[in-house]
């Protein structure tokens, strides 16, 4: 029985042992669609039948309040109402009237965040190989959902970050860790 114990603890300790770790951050984007219509399904492109699933589960699990949410740049904790904030926008338009007196009014217009905005995830992980299995293996650590962002000519700016959320304790890293 002894013998038994020892190695199954033993065979448990060798597989945990074997994995090496790669980088334990490592950060890129992943397209949810691909605007080149020439290529591939699969390359840089996330397959259609999941891409709404998986940008409604990620907003959920923000919305819900179960993860930890921080601010992109400075990784400062947001709450729920936050970044439901950072998804919406007002905009204020001054109008003329067409008749008589042609007075100015201002007119507010409320955008708020769509689901088929988010073209793009952004992925923090660490990386292991596992020698045993010949394996690499990816743990998440975090996911900040992307927007396209454009200049009111309708230029192409690049990606916005939204926010992240923190899929682990590992996430955010202290200033000590980042060095």
């Amino acid at each position: 029985m002894i013998a038994v114990i020892l190695a199954s603890w033993g065979c448990g300790r060798k597989k945990k042992d074997s994995r090496v770790l790669l980088t334990d951050r490592i950060q890129y984007d992943v397209f949810l669609k691909n605007s080149d219509s020439t290529a591939d399904w699969w390359v840089q492109n996330m397959d259609g039948r999941g891409r709404d699933a998986f940008v409604k589960m990620i907003m959920e699990k923000a919305y819900s309040g179960k993860f930890k949410l921080y601010d992109y740049f400075g990784h400062k904790p947001l709450s729920v109402e936050q970044v439901k904030a950072i998804g919406s926008r007002c905009d204020t338009l001054s109008m003329q009237r067409a008749t008589p007196p042609y007075n100015l009014y201002d007119t507010v217009i409320r955008a708020e965040l769509r689901m088929g905005d988010i073209l793009k995830v952004r992925f923090l992980e660490a990386w292991y190989w596992n020698e045993d299995t010949k394996q690499m293996e990816k743990e998440v650590t975090g996911i900040c959902p992307l927007l396209d962002n454009f200049t009111p000519t309708g230029e192409f700016r690049g990606n916005q970050p939204l926010f992240w959320i923190a899929l682990n304790d590992k996430f955010p890293f202290t200033e000590a860790e980042k060095k």
